[in-house]
């Protein structure tokens, strides 16, 4: 990241440390307003422990404008989100919908001690001494596709940064390299939040089978006095251990009913592994129906 941001910039980007434990979204609000108000314009967020994603940093990567009120004050301000952010950490995982936000880069040093191996050039001197030439190399990159008349700029577009795919992906590709987008592919595999809805997917779907199903209905079936005639033995504790990773409470079978409406209003129309929550509203009460997901 320090060699990416010496060859653009000139120069190392600002570092800061992820915030943890309660109020981690709101500390991450109060951080964002106070670097866009101090003209940063590249972040690296440093030694991330915990997965990456917040609603705040959602918000910011898909926004030019970013709105808040200045802390201690009742002012608020409008800043432009020109910002690079990038983070760093050993089997980082990115969460929800930060997914579809971030690109991984991976490097594998292949050995048990990384931090003695030896390099032919120290790139810490190195690239500022050539960075004339790096930035050359990189805008004749971009000249000749343009010359070439931007072929498959469209093949492959990432939703909401159409511009982007299209003038730094494209070239990529052109020149034969990996598309930077293909790593999201592994990001979608290994999100916790998304493993979580296909498991609250299967045990629904095995429960309920084809009947809707709405909250009061999850809970009658987790109380201790129902029966589980007819299912498959372990079905009830399975259904129960999953939902009390997404909506642990203190209601029937520790679950609580209030968390586990948002849960299935949050996440409804989502596909995960071929199955989306279908939200019925024929009902008084939200109802709800595990089905395949249509093609296309």
């Amino acid at each position: 990241m320090e060699v990416c941001n010496t060859i653009v910039r000139g120069r190392d980007a600002a570092i800061t440390l992820p915030p943890s434990g309660l109020g981690e979204d709101d500390e991450w609000r109060k951080r964002i307003t106070a670097i866009l108000l101090a003209g940063m314009d590249s972040v690296l967020i440093d030694n991330v422990e915990s997965a990456v994603g917040n609603k705040s940093l959602n918000g910011l990567l898909t926004s030019d404008v970013w709105t808040d009120r200045i802390l201690g004050r009742s002012e608020t301000v409008s800043l432009p989100a020109r910002v690079t952010w990038a983070a760093t950490g050993n089997g980082l995982v990115v969460r929800g919908d930060q997914v579809r936000r971030t690109v991984m880069l991976c490097i594998d040093p292949g050995v048990e001690r990384p931090e003695q191996r030896r390099f032919k050039r120290d790139l810490a001197i190195w690239v500022p001494a050539n960075r004339q030439r790096l930035l050359s190399a990189a805008m004749t990159i971009l000249r000749a596709y343009r010359r070439a008349g931007c072929p498959g700029q469209d093949d492959v577009l990432l939703g909401r940064f159409e511009p982007w795919s299209r003038t730094v992906c494209g070239p990529i590709r052109w020149l034969g390299m990996p598309d930077p987008t293909a790593s999201q592919v592994e990001l979608v595999a290994e999100d916790p939040e998304m493993e979580r809805l296909a498991d609250v997917h299967s045990v629904l779907s095995e429960w309920f089978g084809e009947q809707p199903f709405s909250v009061a209905d999850v809970g009658k079936v987790l109380s201790d006095d129902f029966a589980d005639v007819g299912k498959a033995p372990g079905l009830k504790d399975a259904l129960r251990e999953a939902l009390a990773v997404v909506a642990g409470g203190s209601g029937p079978g520790g679950i609580s009913t209030k968390r586990l409406g948002w849960y299935l209003r949050h996440f409804a129309g989502r596909v995960i592994a071929g199955r989306k929550l279908v939200r019925l509203d024929q009902f008084h009460k939200p109802h709800y129906l595990v089905a395949a997901a249509a093609e296309g």
